[in-house]
């Protein structure tokens, strides 16, 4: 089936009351060409490098690595040790683990001389990130524990907020949605204390994600609440990955047309913003799917994958190859005649298209998360 899009953007430097997205970038790279220092300098290239987080994370690896050069070539340990994090955030939200696991082992290395706190709670969040999307979960557990053992500290109180959302999306994997709830509970609570928009979203859209297994009224009404906040702070990313959300749970319920119109919804935004497509285009694509259209499903697909490739985003391109496999193995022969191919190839495109995404997850060590 098709994926649902988790929001657990970690955003310690943000909060409702200030620029979000690209409106924040743009804030600090107009900062970065005024004439500063080279410290100041490579914190703006850490910051802007984790603000593209998933809005462009080869942008945000490319600033991140501007800043490690900068910050090497300085001898400066701290801006070393983030700029190592920052790289490694963005290759998580890009789904290459095993690099970012790399970039947060060098940055810890660098932090055991350091010793920065700040730096300490965001290496337990990455490290955390990637226990979970590997289903290392007792340690992913432990590491988001450890980082709002250390937030509380520093009166973090963004980054103690996500790491209950994370603890609570560990235990709805654990297949325990009671004790989910109540972390994102925290979590909102502790948002909604902070008056932080942002946050309140991401708590919102993340109960959603634990009600649309068994409660499709609940999820429902939580994305719309996520939208909400996230059209507040004017967040578009997640604004358009909220729609498509909706979308999904839609599709779910066989409302194809109001399914297909939180997709076109977000495809939209996404178009305007010039993000990455490939999120879309899968959504229009599994509601065709599940109408049992199985050429337009094929086509959006398809779409999606390219979208994808291009992007580098390696959780698309397995959810891309799996959907086309599975698409294939469902085509009836005049099916294949619409789309110019022969129907004897149905059996070995499927088992291509199914081949390439299983290998690929099993090399990016999300295999265990395919359904």
């Amino acid at each position: 089936m098709k994926k649902i899009f988790l929001l657990f953007l970690l955003s310690p430097f943000i909060t409702s009351a200030q620029k979000q997205g690209k409106p924040l970038i743009d804030s600090l790279i107009k900062e970065l060409y005024n004439n500063v220092s080279d410290t100041n300098k490579i914190n703006l290239l850490n910051k802007i490098s984790f603000a593209y987080g998933y809005s462009d994370y080869n942008e945000g690896i490319r600033y991140g690595n501007l800043a490690l050069q900068l910050a090497q070539k300085k001898q400066w340990n701290k801006g070393i040790g983030f700029a190592y994090f920052n790289v490694a955030f963005n290759n998580i939200t890009k789904s290459s683990l095993d690099t970012a696991l790399i970039y947060l082992q060098l940055s810890s290395r660098v932090n055991s001389v350091v010793q920065d706190k700040n730096l300490e709670a965001k290496l337990n969040y990455g490290y955390g990130t990637i226990y979970m999307s590997t289903s290392q979960f007792s340690k992913a557990l432990q590491s988001f524990q450890n980082s709002i053992n250390i937030s509380t500290k520093l009166d973090d109180k963004s980054l103690e907020s996500i790491c209950l959302v994370m603890i609570g999306l560990v235990w709805n994997k654990l297949s325990n949605p009671l004790k989910a709830i109540e972390y994102l509970h925290k979590a909102l609570e502790i948002a909604e204390h902070s008056n932080d928009y942002y946050l309140m979203g991401i708590a919102y859209d993340n109960l959603a994600t634990v009600y649309y297994y068994f409660d499709n009224k609940q999820s429902i009404e939580n994305y719309q609440k996520a939208f909400k906040y996230f059209k507040l702070i004017d967040h578009k990313l997640s604004m358009a990955m909220a729609l498509g959300n909706i979308g999904l749970v839609q599709t779910n319920l066989l409302n194809y047309d109001s399914a297909l119109n939180y997709n076109l919804a977000a495809l939209k935004i996404y178009e305007k913003e010039g993000m990455p497509l490939g999120a879309a285009f899968g959504g229009i694509g599994y509601v065709y799917d599940k109408m049992d259209n199985y050429v337009k499903a094929l086509e959006y697909y398809k779409k999606a994958l390219s979208e994808d490739q291009k992007a580098l985003s390696k959780g698309g391109v397995i959810d891309d190859l799996i959907g086309l496999g599975d698409i294939y193995n469902r085509m009836h022969d005049s099916d294949m005649v619409k789309i110019g191919e022969l129907p004897s190839s149905r059996n070995k495109a499927a088992l291509d298209y199914a081949s390439k995404g299983l290998a690929l997850a099993h090399e990016s060590g999300t295999a265990e998360n395919l359904s």
